[in-house]
């Protein structure tokens, strides 16, 4: 059975906050636990942005010993080169992998981009290598939600959350720009020790509502944090 805690605030700024002290604490609670290499995974958008200072600033006081056990990766990402604008790598780099690799918190070997410049079945090969293979699977994943449910690269009633099978993958049909993208699949995502899902604005009170009323996960991908073993629900909206 998942351990869900809710986490709110009077707006996103708030809630972004104590997500990012919650997050830490997630950190620091895992490697508390065991050794090796601990992952944060992380979504595009707009959503995790007010997470990235206050996180960068608790981080600060993680014990040098453990921030070397971090490794971030992405849970997600388009198919463009790193460097445009669609890029959730350079939107991840800008805000948050930069900052901590020029505070000297992490080092920039910690910091694992998606191989996009590979042909699309090899690049989500070798990032599902890396990730489930090299680095033991997702540990953390903080996944925005968008209006219609969808999480990472899976989107309501289409084929992305169809895939079997604990891996990365090519979405050669995005329903939203750009047309492909790569993403985790919701068993890979699903196995993560934490989820965070982040609802934020008025327009996730619906896939809000819908997570909690039990609607079917095929048609509101966010109930993928029903299968984990620890979810943490960020909100900006109050019930």
């Amino acid at each position: 059975m998942t351990d869900q805690t809710i986490i709110g605030g009077k707006d996103r700024k708030e809630a972004s906050a104590k997500a990012a002290e919650a997050l830490i604490g997630e950190i620091e609670r895992i490697l508390g636990e065991r050794t090796g290499a601990l992952t944060v995974a992380w979504c595009g958008g707009t959503s995790p942005n007010e997470i990235f200072a206050p996180f960068i600033e608790r981080f600060a006081a993680v014990s040098p010993a453990k921030r070397e056990q971090v490794q971030l990766v992405l849970v997600d990402e388009r198919r463009v080169p790193l460097g445009d604008e669609q890029s959730n790598f350079r939107m991840l780099k800008q805000g948050l992998f930069d900052p901590l690799v020029k505070a000297g918190l992490i080092r920039a070997a910690q910091v694992h981009p998606f191989p996009v410049e590979l042909e699309p079945e090899a690049a989500a090969a070798q990032y599902t290598r890396l990730v489930r293979d090299t680095l033991g699977g997702l540990h953390i994943a903080i996944l925005g939600v968008g209006p219609d449910g969808h999480v990472a690269g899976i989107f309501p009633g289409h084929s992305s959350i169809k895939r079997d099978g604990a891996q990365y993958y090519f979405v050669p049909d995005r329903p939203k720009p750009p047309s492909e993208g790569f993403s985790a699949s919701r068993e890979l995502i699903a196995a993560a020790e934490v989820g965070f899902l982040l609802f934020f604005g008025k327009e996730k009170q619906k896939p809000l509502d819908d997570y909690f009323a039990g609607t079917d996960p095929i048609a509101v991908p966010a109930r993928v944090g029903k299968g984990m073993k620890r979810v943490v629900v960020v909100t900006d909206l109050a019930g």
